[in-house]
């Protein structure tokens, strides 16, 4: 059995507990201009760090020898505001802890402020203690504020206001991260190890013509919104920050290569890919637990390390990091029946336990249903008679006969359906009904297999499809178009039906709605046989008086009123979603799948315009937006944290004190026993899974020890089930207003239905 590599372990072969000098110092000033006064009439009695957003702890108590009349001696003077003496510990002092080494060297245990005070009295005792927190406690100081926002006119080079807006990473899915290379407090080169990027307007639409003329605008990912988080918030007085490009090569997820066993430090062994943030509210929270709820469920920790800088001081950092990405240390124990050594062992006593019941080995993340833009050819949603030409004024909704009671009369030449589920639709002039249903295969895919003349899979049910308005093409000014109908009087193909492209259209700018329930439209100018579309700019044709007499086209066309059809172009989602499953791997000791899946329908999804909409000039369906990398790096960055358990050691007391463990070391078995750790299968491509020090307690007086609590969760376990629940869909609340100006001559029926409505997150 090896020889133990901590510096701590006493070095004399003889039994003897070995013990540390352990003082304590009141502190003045920071950074290089810091002092110190040592307090010999307190003790430090405990000292404890935590993993996540938790500062670290200790517990002093003054020495009353009646020796000392610098410092308190009772109650009275400990805790009395009207007692000062030179050596009493008050309100807003700042207490630091440091142990010596067996080499004689010193290390820091603590460094903090005492918040609280006690006292116990009983016979012939009294006891004041002090319970204080660690530096990193002025983290909390101050919520995070407004969102630091940048001139939109000017993404790269403009000015950040500190504004009393929300910030909020990717709202609604939406990007509103500032350029690359363009980052705040970057001293002109761009980026540096202390920039962040700041908020940008997510409805603006300026394009890069540098960057192939995409939007400025960036999405955040986790490493983007650490750096804001971090370098917004803390100045780093008190506890430093880490570097921009530490936090770049870490908070990303690692996806094995197959080059090789994968190791999280080995970049060589991994393709690096962004995380991006949920849609994440900031303002009014505070910087560290914001943090962790950031990175946290993706096998990221938060630790604040406490050491000893160039002259000497202590120095507390902010440090994430990644929970199995240490470097492997052993705890020590003799062989059953062997000599005792004390060099050669460090565990009085452990206890452990592997809990598979909270694993989860498969992820699936789902986006939002798949989205298409396409141009449909509409057929009447109501029979035609020759007769009804006779009886115009039924259909007027101000004469006397008209009955809106009645479904016929009230729909009679004002619907027009893609009739997507065969509820009747009839064509042109007729009164005859049909329920023969349009084929969308040409959107959503024929269906698969069918082979032996079986019929195959289908891609998509027959259901209503109610039309979303606001489309994937955008104009001139980059701004997402709005919904279209067009009427032609020389289309020559089928209807309803997927347009094929031919015809001669032109635009109908007004006189109707789009359905709410169905795809289609709804006429509701007051008469049908007088439906305004808007006059055509040139040409003699039909139309090009701008006034459709729909009952007479439709009942009994002529030459002066011919048959007409109409032309919808809007968005239909599919019944498939952005969908990415980081599978169970080889190295997951559980021979059952366990899957869970993460609800991502507010941020993740696939936007397709169909080579059947007007505005698509390419012949093939163009992919807009795909989110699937992105799915791919969130499901495996949680897989690979939750996949093996949770392995603990709860807890592990060594019988000396000793800084050789960190908070984020990993332990990989106790040495002389041969009992291994890893709770991992062993095999497979990937690196050992091994339980992570996520607590460490000193004990100070009346034989030091050093506890440690030890697990291997890479997500907190109360976080496994949340994960998997679906957002449970609240009752409709009142419209927000709408983040963009509602356009000229636009109902709010029809903005409700399109840019505002809530199922549309853009």
């Amino acid at each position: 059995m090896p020889a133990l590599t901590d510096p701590w372990i006493p070095s004399t072969s003889s039994y003897v507990a070995p013990f540390s000098t352990v003082k304590v110092y009141r502190v003045t000033g920071t950074g290089s201009s810091m002092s110190f006064q040592e307090l010999p009439n307190v003790q430090c009695l405990v000292v404890e760090e935590h993993e996540g957003a938790a500062p670290s702890s200790a517990l002093f108590r003054y020495v009353f020898d009646n020796n000392n009349s610098r410092a308190p001696q009772s109650i009275e003077q400990a805790l009395s505001t009207s007692v000062s003496l030179p050596l009493a510990v008050n309100v807003g002092d700042r207490l630091a802890v440091s142990a010596t080494k067996p080499d004689g060297s010193y290390e820091w245990l603590f460094d903090g402020f005492p918040l609280a005070w006690g006292c116990h009295v009983a016979e012939k005792v009294e006891v004041v203690t002090m319970q204080a927190t660690g530096i990193a406690k002025r983290l909390w100081d101050t919520p995070i504020g407004g969102a630091i926002c940048r001139n939109a006119d000017q993404p790269k080079t403009g000015l950040d206001v500190v504004t009393d807006l929300v910030a909020q990473f990717n709202p609604r899915g939406k990007p509103n991260a500032t350029p690359a290379n363009a980052d705040a407090n970057a001293g002109g080169s761009g980026t540096s190890d202390i920039s962040y990027p700041t908020f940008l307007d997510p409805y603006v639409t300026l394009k890069d013509p540098s960057n192939g003329d995409k939007p400025y605008q960036r999405t955040w990912d986790i490493a983007m919104a650490a750096r804001h988080l971090i370098f917004a918030n803390n100045d780093g007085t008190y506890v430093t920050n880490p570097k921009g490009s530490d936090l770049d090569a870490l908070l990303v997820s690692r996806e094995p290569n197959g080059s090789g066993t994968y190791d999280p430090t080995d970049s060589s062994t991994y393709t690096a890919k962004p995380i991006p943030a949920a849609d994440t509210p900031i303002s009014g929270r505070n910087l560290v637990p914001t943090l962790q709820h950031l990175i946290g469920d993706y096998g990221f920790g938060i630790n604040f390390p406490l050491t000893t800088d160039s002259n000497g001081n202590p120095t507390t950092a902010l440090k994430p990091f990644l929970k199995q990405a240490g470097t492997p240390k052993s705890i020590y124990l003799p062989a059953r029946g062997s000599n005792f050594d004390p060099t050669l062992c460090n565990m009085a006593e452990g206890s452990f336990s592997r809990d598979l019941a909270g694993a989860v080995n498969q992820w699936t993340i789902e986006g939002a249903l798949n989205r298409h833009e396409v141009s449909l050819v509409l057929a009447p949603g109501f029979p035609a008679q020759g007769s009804d030409v006779t009886t115009l004024g039924k259909f007027s909704t101000t004469a006397t006969e008209f009955d809106a009671s009645s479904n016929d009369t009230h729909n009679a030449y004002r619907l027009w359906i893609f009739d997507e589920t065969g509820e009747n639709h009839y064509p042109n002039g007729s009164a005859t009904a049909s329920t023969t249903i349009p084929s969308l295969d040409d959107i959503f895919g024929a269906p698969m297999g069918g082979g032996g003349g079986g019929p195959g899979t289908p891609q998509y049910v027959h259901r209503r499809r109610p039309p979303i308005g606001t489309l994937l093409a955008k104009d001139g000014t980059g701004q997402r178009m709005r919904y279209k109908l067009s009427i032609s009087t020389d289309y020559a193909g089928t209807y309803p039906a997927v347009w094929d492209g031919t015809g001669t259209w032109q635009e109908v700018h007004g006189g109707y709605e789009l359905l709410k329930d169905r795809l289609g439209i709804w006429v509701n100018c007051q008469n049908p046989n007088a439906w305004k579309i808007g006059k055509k700019t040139e040409g003699t044709g039909p139309l090009s008086s701008g006034v459709v007499k729909a009952v007479e086209c439709m009942a009994a066309a002529s030459t002066a009123n011919p048959a007409f059809f109409l032309r919808l172009t809007c968005v239909v989602e599919a019944d498939k979603r952005l969908s990415y499953t980081a599978a169970k791997g080889a190295t997951s000791p559980l021979t059952q799948t366990i899957e869970q899946r993460i609800d991502a329908h507010d941020r993740l999804r696939v936007e397709i315009q169909a080579k059947c909409s007007e505005y698509n000039t390419t012949g093939s369906d163009q992919k807009l937006r795909d989110d699937t990398d992105l799915a791919t790096a969130e499901a495996l960055a949680t897989r690979i944290a939750t996949e093996c358990g949770v392995f603990d050691g709860d807890p592990v007391e060594i019988p000396y004190l000793t800084r050789y463990y960190d908070i984020g070391d990993r332990i990989d078995q106790i040495n002389g026993r041969g009992l291994g750790f890893r709770t991992d299968t062993g095999t497979g491509s990937t690196g050992a899974v091994l339980p992570v020090v996520v607590k460490r307690r000193f004990e100070l007086l009346n034989g030091q020890r050093t506890t440690l609590w030890l697990s291997d969760a890479g997500l907190d376990r109360r976080n496994f089930k949340r994960k998997g629940v679906r957002k449970p869909v609240a009752a409709k609340a009142a419209a927000p207003a709408p983040a963009v100006p509602m356009p000229r001559g636009t109902s709010k029926r029809d903005w409700e239905k399109t840019e505002n409505d809530p199922r549309y997150n853009a």
